[in-house]
């Protein structure tokens, strides 16, 4: 593996393999590496070390590598996952969520919904004053039904 690039490091775009050519060099951890690079360097440099002062069998070392690999992979699926729904979800705009508030502001006169429930919708939303907002105007259609 080449020489890995500063802004590399500095922007998270380090592969597993790189990160394992860093841990197997055994140095202390290079700084500007977010959590999860941080997390397989420290596993890997562990490993190698063990292996190397003999603690740990060769085939110990290769399982518990294919296990830190498999982990840090699936981690990045999932963080490429949630980067892509919340990319999705900020296209939506805000257009979108007011008019799926204004579908639950349509409630049925006289239907009781608790407050737990709005706090619920809001925090789904991503909105802190959904709640408030709900309560005044169903307080507002009960006094015009009056």
């Amino acid at each position: 593996m080449g020489k890995i690039r500063k802004e590399n490091i500095a922007n998270c775009r380090l592969t597993f393999d790189e990160v394992e050519d860093m841990a197997m060099q055994g140095g202390t951890m290079p700084r500007g590496l977010d959590l999860m690079n941080q997390a397989a360097y420290l596993a890997l440099r562990n490993i190698y070390a063990a292996y190397r002062t003999r603690k740990i069998t060769r085939e110990q070392a290769q399982t518990e590598k294919r296990m830190v690999q498999n982990r840090y992979i699936k981690q990045r699926e999932n963080e490429r996952f949630f980067r892509e729904l919340t990319v999705r979800k900020l296209q939506r705009g805000i257009a979108a969520q007011e008019k799926e508030k204004e579908i639950l502001f349509k409630l049925k006169d006289g239907l009781c919904v608790e407050k737990e429930a709005l706090e619920c919708i809001g925090l789904l939303l991503g909105d802190a004053c959904f709640t408030g907002t709900a309560l005044m105007r169903i307080k507002e259609r009960e006094e015009r039904g009056k």
